[in-house]
């Protein structure tokens, strides 16, 4: 679904500086101006959706920055 070098992008944002708030708000709009698509294939309103908080999970436990 993600290349390589959008997953990494990804683990550097979920990984990057902030309050939970402040990194789903920024992964939301990496979403929306780099795979917009994601939001027909994932129904999310905005960084307040829970399944915003999913994603963040999911990656951190998942990847690491390398």
């Amino acid at each position: 679904m993600f290349s390589k070098s959008e997953m990494s992008q990804l683990v550097k944002i979920v990984n990057g500086p902030g309050t939970e708030l402040e990194v789903r708000g920024r992964l939301y709009n990496w979403f929306d101006r780099e795979r917009a698509d994601i939001f027909s294939l994932v129904n999310m309103n905005d960084k307040h959706d829970e399944r915003m908080k999913e994603i963040v999970k999911l990656i951190k436990k998942n990847f690491q920055l390398q």
